[in-house]
C-alpha cells in the first residue's frame, strides 16, 4: 500500500470522529497546565499514531507494540510516513504549546485604557498570538488580525480558530467583551442599552482598543475577523473610520444583526437549537464550552443584554454601504445554523447601491455547518479563508457554495492533508 494511500485510510478514520469514548480522555491526557483545546488536539494526535501503529502491526512480520524496535518490520512506505507524520507532529505540538504559553501567561496582555463621554472608563487586556515574531533588526510586512469571539467571550474562548489561524503563520490579537473585564463602568449594561440597536457600543470601545493598541506596538493596518455578534461587531467597525488604523480584510462568520428576532426567539436559537448540536457533538462540546469555562461567567443580567443585542437587526443596505476597508469583505454562513439566515443576509446585502469607496461583500454558505462549526473546524476554516483570500473570487451576486467536509476539525487531520498533498 502507497504511502498516500496509508494516510488517506487513516484520514478517513479520523473523519468518523475520534471521540467515541470517554470525553474525559482527551481531557485529562498530558493535562500540564494546557487548556482544553490543546489538550484534545494532542490526544487526536496520539489517536493518529494508535491507529498508524495498528496499521503496521497489521502488515508486519515481526509484530511489536513498540514502533522504535530495530526488529519490528514494516513496509517502506509505513515508516515513510511515520517519520513525516512524527516530525510534523513535534513540530506543531511545540508551537501549540507556545500559543498556550501565551494565551495561559497573564504576564503576556497587554491591558490597553480607553475612555469617551458615551462609552465611559475600560481596561482591556488585550492578547496577542504570534509564532513568527521577527529577528531584531526585521520587518514584520505581515497585517495581523483582530479577533473578536461570540458575544460575552473572554480571550481564551474561540481559541481553536484564534490558535489555527496562529499555526498558519498569522499575527493575531484577540479582545474580551467589556462585560468580562474587571475594569468597566458601572452602568455598563444602562449604556448599551441606551444607545442604540445591536452591539454599536461594544464597536466604539473595540475601535478604540485596537487603535489604542495599534499605536502602542506600531502598526497602521489591521484584518478584522469575528463570530457571531463579533462578527456584527467587525462590520460595525469597517463602517467607522479611524485615523490611527486603516482596515485591510473584513471576515464575518455567523454574523448576526441582518435579520429581527424577539427575545424568546432568539433566546430558543441560541440557548436550545444550538446548544443542543454543540452538546452532541464532543469535539464541539471542548472547544466552545470547556474552553474558558474556568473563567467567571457572565451574570443572568449579561446573558439577557447579550440575548437582546444579538436578536436586533441593526445592518441595511444603506449602512453597509458605509463598509469601506482596502482588502476584501466576506460572509461566511452555515447551512445548517440555527442562529443565522443566509437568505436574509443576501437579500440585504443584493440592494447595496456602492460608491467608488464601498467594498462589496462575497457570501459564502458552508454546507453541513452550524452556528458553531467553523471555530470548531478551525484548522480548515482558516486554510480556506486564507486560500480564499489570496485567490480572485469570481464576481457574483449569488452565494458561493462551500462545505465543512472539506475543512479539517483537528491539527492531526490538517497534517495528514498535508502530507497526502505533498505525495
Amino acid at each position: 500500500m502507497k504511502e498516500a494511500d496509508i494516510a488517506q485510510n487513516i484520514l478517513s478514520n479520523l473523519d468518523q470522529r475520534p471521540l467515541t469514548g470517554n470525553v474525559n480522555e482527551f481531557l485529562t491526557a498530558e493535562k500540564q497546565g494546557r487548556n482544553p483545546t490543546v489538550r484534545l488536539e494532542r490526544g487526536i494526535l496520539t489517536r493518529t499514531f494508535q491507529m498508524l501503529h495498528d496499521e503496521m502491526r497489521q502488515t508486519s512480520n515481526q509484530a511489536s507494540s513498540l514502533i522504535g524496535r530495530k526488529e519490528f518490520s514494516s513496509s517502506t512506505e509505513q515508516l515513510d510516513l511515520f517519520h513525516n507524520l512524527k516530525a510534523e507532529t513535534n513540530h506543531i505540538k511545540h508551537d501549540m504549546d507556545e500559543l498556550n504559553r501565551q494565551v495561559t501567561d497573564p504576564t503576556h496582555v497587554t491591558n490597553i485604557e480607553i475612555e469617551s463621554e458615551e462609552s465611559g472608563r475600560h481596561i482591556l487586556p488585550v492578547l496577542e498570538l504570534d509564532l513568527q515574531k521577527p529577528k531584531e533588526g526585521e520587518v514584520d510586512t505581515r497585517i495581523p488580525w483582530v479577533g473578536i469571539g461570540g458575544v460575552g467571550s473572554v480571550t481564551e474562548q474561540n481559541f481553536a480558530l484564534w490558535m489555527s489561524l496562529a499555526l498558519q503563520g498569522e499575527r493575531v490579537i484577540v479582545l474580551p467583551y467589556p462585560e468580562r473585564n474587571e475594569t468597566k463602568p458601572d452602568n455598563w449594561r444602562k449604556l448599551v442599552r441606551k444607545h442604540g440597536k445591536g452591539a454599536s457600543l461594544h464597536e466604539q470601545v473595540f475601535i478604540q482598543a485596537v487603535a489604542a493598541y495599534a499605536d502602542k506596538i506600531g502598526i497602521k493596518k489591521v484584518n478584522l475577523i469575528g463570530h457571531s455578534v463579533g462578527a456584527e461587531v467587525v462590520i460595525d467597525m469597517a463602517m467607522q473610520a479611524h485615523p490611527a488604523v486603516k482596515i485591510n480584510h473584513v471576515i464575518a462568520v455567523e454574523p448576526v444583526g441582518f435579520q429581527g428576532k424577539n427575545l424568546l426567539h432568539n433566546s430558543r436559537d441560541f440557548a436550545f437549537s444550538q446548544a443542543k448540536l454543540t452538546k452532541a457533538d464532543q469535539e464541539a462540546w471542548i472547544k466552545m464550552v470547556e474552553q474558558g469555562k474556568e473563567n467567571k461567567p457572565p451574570t443572568m443580567f449579561d446573558w439577557l443584554l447579550f440575548a437582546q443585542i444579538s436578536g436586533e437587526k441593526v445592518f441595511t443596505p444603506d449602512n453597509l454601504a458605509r463598509v469601506q476597508n482596502t482588502g476584501k469583505f466576506q460572509i461566511y454562513v452555515g447551512e445548517q445554523s440555527p442562529v443565522v439566515n443566509v437568505e436574509k443576509i443576501k437579500e440585504i446585502t443584493q440592494k447595496i447601491q456602492p460608491d467608488n469607496t464601498t467594498c462589496l461583500p462575497e457570501v459564502f454558505q458552508v454546507e453541513g455547518a452550524n452556528h458553531d462549526s467553523l471555530v470548531t473546524h478551525g484548522m480548515g476554516f482558516s486554510r480556506v479563508l486564507l486560500e480564499n483570500l489570496q485567490s480572485e473570487t469570481p464576481s457574483s451576486d449569488d452565494i458561493h457554495e462551500l462545505s465543512i467536509n472539506d475543512m479539517e476539525s483537528s491539527v492531526a487531520e490538517h497534517i495528514l492533508k498535508s502530507i497526502i498533498k505533498t505525495l
